[in-house]
């Protein structure tokens, strides 16, 4: 757990912003594109990632100190090993909402079209599904005693990144004015993208915490544990449609 820990901290240090890049949800949609659309494309997403101005380098860094620290106390040995886990799940969670709450607070300076959104738009209701029953399966773990803390805080973790992928996918477009369908088409695959992606993130914490600390054999931790590989196979499914999408725009 240790070594996975200090693994992750060095993964966020170098690919500071695999989780909120505005090019890698655009995935193979670009195949489709012909050369003008193309240069429209790298325009839009070069402005949406300026508007933005979500400090990915700073997130990054912020969370490989919290994995080199977690990783640290796994080898002392009055520290449940599963205890600096829950916690990294935490902050992980926390730190996914810090930078929604910066490109939240993008939208509002901008100009968002006049219609009704419905968060099914955008996270489809297996994401919600899985990510309720992979709550479900961190308080199941949270009624086993020597398991409680670390369930409680790991059903935290995926609660706030529940939370997160929901505010995702309600709120507002944002919108530069500068070339609005390419924005627009732009805004609804970042979206659903970031949203679906933020339901997987809410799922994984629990699978590796029940693989780790509920491995007795008994009926509880089994059901737990199934639960949670169920719930991560099914928003990794709902993660990966969007990018399976072509990307439309005249």
């Amino acid at each position: 757990m240790a070594v996975a820990l200090a693994i992750m901290g060095a993964a966020s240090f170098l690919w500071p912003n695999c989780f909120f890049g505005v090019p890698g949800v655009i995935g193979s949609a670009k195949r489709s594109l012909s050369a003008s659309q193309l240069e429209r494309l790298r325009a839009a997403i070069a402005s949406r990632r300026e508007a933005e101005g979500i400090t990915q380098r700073a997130y990054g860094r912020i969370f490989t100190a919290l994995c080199l620290i977690a990783a640290a106390l796994e080898l002392l040995r009055p520290v449940p090993f599963f205890l600096p886990y829950a916690l990294i799940c935490l902050a992980a969670a926390f730190i996914t909402y810090l930078a929604y709450a910066q490109f939240r607070r993008a939208v509002d300076r901008r100009v968002a079209p006049l219609e009704r959104r419905s968060v099914l738009d955008a996270l489809p209701l297996w994401s919600i599904l899985a990510t309720l029953c992979a709550l479900s399966a961190a308080l199941l773990l949270a009624v086993l005693p020597e398991l409680r803390a670390g369930a409680l805080i790991v059903a935290a973790a995926t609660l706030l990144l529940g939370i997160t992928a929901w505010r995702i996918a309600t709120t507002p477009s944002l919108l530069l004015g500068r070339d609005p369908q390419v924005e627009y088409a732009l805004d609804r695959r970042l979206r659903e993208a970031r949203a679906t992606g933020t339901a997987v993130l809410a799922c994984g914490p629990i699978v590796i915490f029940a693989a780790f600390a509920a491995n007795d054999g008994r009926a509880l931790t089994t059901i737990a544990q199934d639960l949670a590989v169920v719930a991560l196979i099914v928003a990794l499914v709902a993660n990966v449609v969007p990018f399976t999408k072509r990307l439309v725009f005249a």
